[in-house]
């Protein structure tokens, strides 16, 4: 079934009676939703479909009508449930909830493609999950894509814990391989910027990441493993980083050695850190082939510099461009 939304009123007249028609079919028998949304900008939408309990047989897509101009969402929340659950070329700017601003729950797979994430934080003090994945296939591990996908100056941080993209996996759920291939994260303040959860295999390719400088307070951890059975991949990645100790992070209650821990493979990328560490101190349960680390380029800490970079990237992102690393690589070290 297909819908045509071109105001945000639409979510609510027209979207979600289509969602519970299809849920609500007996016997259940696969179905797919697909949603079209024209060029705009949609303030206040908070679409919620289906129960986390019961995420139901229907495949959900939400795409934009025209992937050149994507539709901007404001002060708005997605929390989507299905079989599977597709995101296409969406712009999601400035919003703020107490809740996770974008949830998922799937039996199946989720994808989210062309899409942007701008400015959005947490509206409790507390903190919580900026965008929140659930996997809900039992026995079955969800397998999850992230592709040609920015996320810029989002403030995800709070007095208990601030995430910026959580993977829940509660027993006997799990995730099977979780890609990021070419998404930008840059400048995105949080405690932690990906928790994995029980996830078996998470990728990392051809991708950007651009911590913010370290402040005052703890510095930030880019990816926090609390899994031994996790594999972190990272290849053909520009990374600026604080510090390498602080970028991949191995630790739980039942395992608190870094020696339980998969080692996390760095390949083929260029490794840049604000704070190299000295040779005999360098952190363990790393293995980088083919990528030396390099002192930060100080050009990228001066405000000015830094937020031009910040403000072209933005604007590629809102016109539905992809990320282009080898352009952005020559933004941030300045190289010509």
């Amino acid at each position: 079934m297909r819908v045509q939304v071109a105001s945000g009123d639409d979510f609510a007249s027209l979207v979600r009676p289509a969602y519970d028609r299809l849920r609500g079919t007996v016997p259940p028998e696969p179905a797919s939703l697909e949603v079209v949304v024209a060029p705009g900008d949609y303030r206040g939408v908070h679409l919620g479909l289906g129960l986390l309990a019961e995420p139901g047989h229907v495949a959900v897509t939400i795409r934009a009508a025209d992937p050149t101009r994507p539709p901007g969402f404001r002060n708005s929340s997605l929390r989507l449930h299905g079989r599977s659950v597709r995101l296409e070329h969406l712009v999601l700017h400035e919003c703020y909830n107490s809740t996770p601003s974008v949830a998922i729950a799937v039996t199946e797979t989720a994808a989210i493609e062309g899409c942007a994430i701008i400015g959005c934080g947490l509206a409790d003090r507390r903190g919580g999950s900026l965008i929140e994945l659930a996997a809900a296939g039992g026995a079955r591990a969800v397998n999850v894509s992230f592709a040609d996908c920015w996320l810029i100056g989002n403030r995800a941080r709070g007095d208990d814990r601030g995430e910026l993209l959580r993977f829940d996996t509660a027993p006997p759920h799990a995730f099977g391989q979780v890609r990021f291939d070419n998404v930008a994260w840059l400048d995105n303040l949080a405690q932690v910027a990906i928790v994995p959860g029980a996830t078996s295999a998470l990728r990392l390719t051809d991708c950007v990441v651009v911590e913010p400088v370290a402040g005052s307070t703890t510095l930030p951890i880019f990816v926090a493993i609390n899994s031994i059975d996790t594999a972190l991949a990272v290849e053909r990645t520009l990374i600026v980083a604080n510090r390498l100790d602080r970028l991949v992070t191995t630790w739980s209650p039942q395992h608190q050695s870094p020696d339980d821990f998969q080692p996390v493979v760095i390949r083929d990328s260029e490794l840049y850190l604000r704070a190299l560490p000295e040779p005999h101190l360098r952190p363990g349960g790393f293995r980088l082939d083919r990528s030396p680390l390099k002192p930060a380029p100080p050009r990228l800490d001066q405000p000015p510099s830094r937020t031009a970079v910040i403000a072209a990237c933005q604007a590629r992102a809102e016109r539905g461009l992809a990320p282009d690393r080898a352009r952005l690589g020559r933004l941030l070290t300045d190289q010509p």
